[in-house]
């Protein structure tokens, strides 16, 4: 049962191709990596499986009444709106049937003779259950302890718009996990997460029954959610089976077989190109064909290789110490981070902070 289905798909902002001709099947229960350079266009395939990006050429297919989540690196809101209100409205039908209960629950307590109310109420406690709805206010709470918002009212109560970028991103992520969709797509979740919440949000989606579709540049959260990887980079998209550690398994036999035949194709134009200058000899009829090979070779374009980064560095050591913090006291907004923080960096050193 296919949620999402992309065929001979292709998006370009009319400069460059981000992807063309990109078959993609979203199954139930699929955990799907997508990764590639900074550009190579994963944000927008994410936002052409949400339906929120049109395609420029091929079709995108899904079930009817599927439910999308998506996470974006820039996340909408209202600014008006309170944190709660914005995990709540994640929430879609399983708020509508909490209200529900409580619209039916009222009402019959005005007419507790009603079969009809009695009925609907009913109905509306065996949907509760079938969406698990009845711990939907504790789930919200505990969602959002663990991305480091708080659950206490004061952190609840706190207006969309007044929060910092960070704090939007967590309370968006928030959102998409309560809402439980049936394809859930992350763009960059990690960004703005502690290590705790890091560590929570994997075991989150191990857990998770639905369909999940990520982006990041988190290898371990690829190599621990993820079963299936596409990679997206030069206007095409290729599919690997496996995880991320598969993937790079794979992608080095590929340059291996690709050095390799780039060196076979060097051996055979040489070759072929000294026959050629032979003169009178390869310009006879009977070498046409020859001469037909040798110009579909010319006209073959080389395999592209992935390009090596190198950094030119130029830099001077200046002694044994880098930096001697001496009795540091830092406070912001009132707000003390540190007291009497002393230590001595090294050249040598290679240090981690840690922390909420």
């Amino acid at each position: 049962m296919t949620l999402i289905r992309l065929e001979g798909a292709g998006k370009d902002f009319g400069v460059r191709p981000l992807f063309r001709q990109l078959d993609l099947t979203l199954e139930p229960g699929d955990r799907l990596g997508l990764i590639g350079p900074n550009g190579a266009g994963k944000s927008t395939l994410l936002r052409v499986l949400a339906g929120v990006e049109p395609l420029g050429e091929g079709q995108r297919q899904c079930q009817s009444r599927l439910e999308v989540a998506l996470l974006q690196q820039e996340p909408t809101f209202d600014p008006q709106a309170t944190v709660l209100d914005h995990v709540f409205a994640g929430a879609g039908d399983r708020l509508a049937l909490v209200r529900e209960v409580e619209r039916l629950s009222l009402a019959l307590s005005a007419d507790p003779g009603s079969e009809t109310l009695l009925a609907r109420l009913a109905e509306a406690h065996r949907l509760m259950e079938a969406r698990e709805a009845w711990d939907l206010e504790r789930e919200c709470h505990t969602v959002l302890d663990r991305l480091g918002i708080g659950s206490h009212p004061e952190a609840l109560g706190q207006r969309m718009g007044a929060l910092s970028g960070g704090n939007r991103r967590r309370v968006a992520l928030a959102s998409a996990l309560v809402a439980q969709p049936d394809v859930l797509l992350l763009d960059e979740p990690t960004n703005h997460l502690d290590a705790e919440g890091v560590e929570w949000l994997q075991g989150w989606l191990d857990r998770y029954s639905g369909a999940v579709v990520l982006v990041t540049h988190d290898r371990y959260l690829l190599d621990r959610v993820t079963r299936r990887i596409v990679a997206v980079e030069g206007g095409e998209a290729r599919h690997y089976p496996g995880n991320y550690a598969a993937y790079l398994e794979r992608r080095a036999q590929e340059e291996v077989v690709a050095a390799a035949a780039a060196a076979t194709f060097r051996s055979t134009m040489r070759r072929e190109l000294a026959w050629l200058r032979q003169g009178p000899k390869a310009r006879s009829t009977k070498q046409k064909a020859r001469l037909q090979r040798i110009e579909a070779l010319r006209d073959t374009p080389p395999a592209r290789r992935r390009g090596k980064l190198q950094l030119a560095v130029t830099a001077q050591r200046l002694g044994k110490r880098v930096i001697r913090a001496e009795e540091v006291c830092l406070s912001v907004e009132g707000r003390s981070l540190l007291r009497g923080f002393s230590c001595d960096f090294s050249p040598e050193d290679r240090i981690g902070i840690i922390g909420p």
